[in-house]
């Protein structure tokens, strides 16, 4: 084949055909024998749980809904990385969507943010099974504990799935089903709902059926003759036709093949991208059977768009799934924001899905990993679209992006910046020593107490702006309930691509385990992270084990919401802490965490001596070092340190960042 290959395909035989062809030449066409016999079916697949076919995935999911109970003004709860409708069905029926973000490995829906989602106003909280990989149930049911909220599967991508051995479609209260055409079994459009309990069965079968009441013993005029019929409370006609369910049935009986070929896929795929640089493949979890409807990577250094058009361009019909479902307009009007979601947000900015389907030949799959080999390879770097670059520390960390976020010039390209922006906390001149300047060429600087330690190194065209992290602080400023936080974020200091840490990893954690009165998050720099030795460490030390995500180098490197992910981990813990006093640590008290800094501060190769070292940190700041500090002065050092009583008005901050002209040509064009 050298076409376009697509992403996805649909596999029919004369089988299928001929099961359409017999219902066609019947008596049948739409609600008939075949309804049925599909429904028991698809049960063989769901451990017996109870199913109602009905027309599409967006129906299944409305239907499940409307079953449920949603009504005007409860809450459903939703991660933002699935299709648009697994929101939008809920809003239909006056819901109000709540975005929960997803875990960092298998990017379904994280049980710590769901819990913190969950209020008295919640009726279901939606886990979506993404790519094929199921969602963490058990840790979703115990996240629900004290509520009456139901917990629904999206399992559009999963059926054939397992979790712990148990079947998809048996592991929520509720659980919706596609059957498009490039699903893993398809009636050309059609879906499905399953349900544990038979009386939200029955009342999905009667919303897809336009809500009529037929039963006698049900009917309020039951002797008003044999065609009577009634409804007590609106649905509308989801019913999936006896044509499409005869089509259904005969790709059940080769859901088991599908599924051994998409593993065997993956496999291919796992081992032939192992070594790619640039490139993550999709993680799979010990407890997880998936059914891999997607094969999604996520590709680095800010380079999925290049590589996306390389690939198209080369007769590859990769896609991206999905745009974060609150970044749609429609949500953007309800008043949902980007940044809310970081994990999610992040992922999207990386995420590329190969092709995947059955009928995918080997050697058609190895012509997608030779394409996707040079687009990766292929040594580019092209500038932004309006062509201009800055210095690329300004866009570490994403700072540039929350700086432009605050101004209100969006985040997707920020516009350049005269200056060098501090990137991270110090005890000089707010930037590393040996730091190439431009002349005239501005430094710009979180605090007054920075702009004193510049000047006494000689640096004099300096200008105090305040922290980006503080502005990020004021575009989130939602902080949770005490009850909330839980546990430590602890921060091991860490090297970077030209310095290296040195230090006993084993003898912190013995450390930390002896401190820590909760649970222990450690977050890796990505360095470290990428590490699997050192990572290994903590995780066998029984740790959850984190990455904010790559730093950035050039423009293109950057991960625009690195802050935002680090602020809603910060508020997640009670307490902060490292082995060195460090920008973290400032993050922490920010955000609300008891910081805390011991242990080794370890040693960075070939570490400048220029500013004092850690030496003359502990000397100037010994009130902040220590297993337990005192927090009312960690607050007035930190809001000291991180400029909060600097920060700009966005008007202010688009004079200073040269962006006030930008800024009135957005308001021209909004006129």
């Amino acid at each position: 084949m050298t076409g376009m290959l697509p992403y996805g395909r649909q596999s029919i035989t004369e089988d299928d055909i001929a099961a359409v062809a017999d219902v066609l030449r019947g008596d049948w066409l739409t609600t008939g024998p075949q309804v049925d016999a599909f429904e028991a079916d698809l049960a063989r697949w769901t451990g017996g749980v109870g199913v109602a076919a009905v027309s599409n995935g967006t129906a299944a999911l409305h239907v499940a809904y409307a079953a449920a109970g949603v009504r005007p003004g409860d809450e459903v709860v939703v991660p933002p990385m699935t299709f648009v409708a697994t929101a939008s069905s809920a809003v239909a029926l006056g819901a109000k969507i709540v975005f929960a973000d997803v875990d960092d490995e298998t990017f379904c829906l994280d049980p710590a943010a769901a819990a913190a989602a969950v209020t008295s106003r919640t009726t279901v909280v939606a886990a979506v099974d993404y790519a094929g990989h199921p969602a963490d149930y058990d840790a979703l049911r115990t996240s629900l504990r004290g509520s009456d909220a139901l917990l629904l599967a999206d399992a559009a991508h999963s059926i054939g799935g397992t979790y712990h051995g148990r079947p998809v479609g048996s592991l929520a209260d509720l659980t919706t089903f596609s059957f498009f055409p490039t699903k893993n079994l398809t009636t050309a459009e059609g879906g499905a709902v399953a349900a544990l309990d038979p009386e939200i069965l029955k009342r999905a079968r009667r919303f897809r059926g336009v809500g009529v009441v037929r039963e006698r013993d049900e009917l309020r005029f039951p002797d008003e003759g044999g065609w009577h019929q009634e409804v007590h409370e609106f649905g509308l006609n989801y019913r999936l036709p006896d044509v499409l369910c005869a089509l259904g049935r005969s790709q059940l009986r080769r859901l088991a093949a599908f599924k051994a070929r998409r593993s065997a896929l993956v496999a291919r795929y796992d081992q032939a991208l192992a070594d790619l640089d640039g490139v993550l493949t999709p993680t799979r979890k010990s407890w997880a059977d998936p059914a891999w409807h997607l094969y999604p990577i996520r590709v680095l250094d800010g380079r999925r768009r290049e590589v996306y058009d390389r690939m198209r361009a080369a007769g590859i019909g990769v896609q991206v799934n999905y745009l974060p479902v609150h970044w749609h307009p429609a949500f953007a009007e309800l008043g949902y924001r980007r940044g809310s979601c970081p994990v999610a947000e992040s992922f999207y900015s990386q995420q590329l899905s190969l092709p995947l389907y059955p009928g995918l030949s080997d050697a058609d799959q190895d012509r997608v990993i030779d394409a996707l080999t040079a687009a990766v390879r292929v040594a580019r770097c092209a500038p932004p679209p309006d062509g201009n670059l800055m210095h690329h520390a300004n866009h570490f960390y994403g700072h540039a992006h929350v700086l432009a976020r605050y101004a209100g010039l969006g985040d997707r390209h920020p516009p350049r910046i005269n200056g060098y922006v501090q990137h991270g906390w110090n005890i000089g001149d707010g930037l590393a020593p040996g730091h190439p300047y431009a002349e005239r060429t501005p430094s710009l600087l979180w605090s007054e107490q920075t702009r004193r330690r510049a000047w006494s190194v000689g640096r004099r065209n300096v200008v105090v702006i305040g922290a980006p992290f503080s502005y990020l602080l004021a575009i989130r400023p939602e902080e949770p309930p005490a009850e909330q936080r839980e546990g430590t974020i602890w921060y091991p200091f860490h090297g970077w691509e030209g310095q290296h840490v040195k230090g006993d990893h084993r003898k912190l954690i013995a450390l930390i385990k002896d401190t820590e009165p909760g649970p222990v998050t450690v977050c890796l720099y990505w360095h470290e992270y990428r590490m699997r030795h050192v990572r290994r460490l903590y995780e066998r030390a029984g740790f959850r084990v984190i990455c904010h995500g790559y730093r950035g180098h050039w423009w293109k490197d950057t991960d625009p919401y690195f802050l935002d992910k680090q602020l809603t981990e910060l508020r997640r813990h009670r307490r902060v802490a490292s082995n060195r006093l460090t920008s973290a640590i400032f993050y922490g008290i920010a955000a609300g965490c008891e910081p805390a800094v011991y242990g080794d501060p370890m040693i960075l190769s070939n570490e400048d001596p220029t500013f004092g070292g850690t030496a003359r940190i502990r000397r100037q700041w010994p009130q902040l070092h220590g297993s337990t500090v005192d927090l009312p002065t960690a607050v007035e050092i930190a809001r000291a340190e991180l400029g909060t009583d600097d920060r700009c008005t966005p008007a202010e901050l688009r004079e200073l960042l040269g962006w006030a002209n930008l800024q009135e040509e957005e308001e021209d064009r909004d006129d």
